[in-house]
């Protein structure tokens, strides 16, 4: 029987069909947790057995090791792009916060938001100090930014989650069309 359950946590194509996903995500970390939890419970773990204990100890680590893993790689691209590109961040780690951690677009949105704030905070500084800030836009579109935010967070909790990322992946899209058709458009705009 332990044998069996275990061969299950192993099997991340069968566990995530059964969690009702198309797509399998071998490693998701969120798996590798319930794995964890799902092994503890077992009458086997809650004996005195010291090697399946130390076991269930290393497979622990080893979940927490890999989430820093990613969870570093996002914020260090997400922080570059931020910087680089001036975008918010979100764009890349609300996506890799629901793929690599099977996060609800709601929660992936809010930690995104969080994680923004020192980011942009650091990267506007620099920009301020090469003098590349239009203060007059700052201060015209800051006040209706912050409107907005609250506006769209409040809108945003009542939306049904996978309409919610649909929505984000079409404007990922719009953007994207957009920024690649900047360069034959600007030829025909004033200058």
């Amino acid at each position: 029987m332990f044998v069996w359950r275990v061969a299950l946590c192993r099997d991340p194509i069968g566990a995530s069909r059964k969690a009702g996903r198309n797509a399998p995500l071998p490693w998701e970390i969120s798996l590798l947790e319930k794995c964890v939890a799902k092994i503890e419970t077992l009458p086997y773990a809650r004996n005195e057995n010291a090697f399946l204990r130390k076991r269930i100890h290393t497979f622990k680590e080893a979940a927490m090791i890999i989430k820093i893993l990613i969870g570093a790689c996002i914020g260090l691209f997400g922080g570059v792009a931020s910087g680089f590109f001036g975008i918010g961040g979100g764009v890349v780690m609300v996506p890799a916060f629901m793929y690599f951690f099977a996060m609800d677009i709601k929660k992936a949105i809010g930690t995104s938001l969080l994680i923004i704030v020192p980011t942009a905070i650091v990267g506007a500084t620099n920009y301020i100090r090469k003098g590349n800030v239009s203060w007059e836009m700052f201060l015209i579109v800051a006040a209706f930014a912050i409107v907005g935010g609250f506006v769209g967070s409040v809108v945003a909790q009542r939306l049904d989650s996978d309409l919610l990322a649909r929505m984000f992946g079409g404007l990922l899209i719009l953007v994207g069309i957009l920024l690649i058709w900047q360069g034959p458009l600007n030829q025909f705009s004033p200058r």
